[in-house]
């Protein structure tokens, strides 16, 4: 099962609604909603995405029938096209 891993050197900070990604390496910064938030915290080398799916299940209401999964891993396919991830454990 894949478990992402969050790039070191990358910090977060949250303000309001949103976080903030700051990469000094790339000179960027990505903004995250709270859902977005939930999964970059999950990218501890720890979780699988059905274990992101479960807890974004868990904390924000989803709807029965919704493919939490894809989008948790379109999510992924993001973070690591923006170079936020290492390779996947």
């Amino acid at each position: 099962m894949m478990k992402p891993v969050r790039k070191p050197g990358i910090t977060a900070k949250n303000i309001g609604d949103e976080t903030l990604l700051c990469s000094a390496k790339e000179e960027a910064v990505h903004v995250l909603n709270p859902t977005a938030t939930l999964i970059w915290e999950l990218c501890d080398g720890q979780h699988t995405v059905a274990d992101m799916e479960q807890a974004i299940r868990a904390i924000f209401s989803v709807a029965d029938g919704q493919d939490v999964g894809k989008d948790v891993q379109r999510t992924l396919d993001v973070f690591a096209s923006k170079g936020l991830l290492n390779a996947m454990a």
